[in-house]
């Protein structure tokens, strides 16, 4: 991202590629936080797995220069990135060869699970963390979940002060994340 803010066919995007790295690395630190907790579910490709989930909003962000209305009109591309972004990302990981489990995690993290029998999946952490990232713990703590994401979270089996408790480990890993990329 850093690379290609300073790049000068990307300069005029410095704002959302800065906008985009932060709520990336959010993403991934909450995602790492939460893979902690899960039994079967690797901290460290859940981290990975995070970072991952956003190269589709990168790729749509990236054309989206070459259409300035696109830009400008935020409904328009808001949409655009819900409809589009885990698709264009999955299908970058494939052409990536990355596993299949990657690729199917963040294709189907945009919803939540309907059923939540079975163990949690990496899906499950990364719709979770796109969740939580929005969210302050006080709100979790106090139980202050909408309905939605509570059925859809409950999979994970944790409660507010726990998912409050996820929130304030990703900070501590983003500020030593930060510390470390400078």
């Amino acid at each position: 991202f850093r690379q290609m803010r300073k790049a000068g066919e990307f300069r005029e995007l410095a704002g959302p590629l800065d906008e985009l790295w932060q709520r990336s690395v959010r993403n991934a630190t909450v995602c790492f936080a939460v893979g902690r907790r899960v039994p079967r579910i690797s901290a460290d490709n859940a981290l990975f797995a995070g970072l991952m989930r956003t190269v589709g909003e990168l790729y749509i962000l990236t054309r989206a220069r070459q259409h300035p209305q696109l830009l400008a009109d935020a409904a328009t591309y808001a949409s655009i990135l819900s409809d589009w972004q885990l698709s264009i990302a999955a299908s970058v990981l494939e052409n990536w060869g990355m596993s299949e489990e990657l690729v199917q995690a963040v294709r189907d993290s945009g919803e939540p699970a309907l059923d939540s029998r079975g163990p949690p999946t990496l899906a499950d952490v990364l719709y979770a963390a796109s969740v939580l990232s929005h969210m302050e713990p006080e709100q979790l703590e106090a139980q202050e979940l909408p309905p939605a994401p509570l059925a859809a979270l409950k999979r994970l089996s944790f409660d507010g002060p726990t998912y409050a408790q996820i929130l304030r480990d990703s900070a501590a890993e983003l500020d030593a994340l930060r510390e470390a990329l400078g």
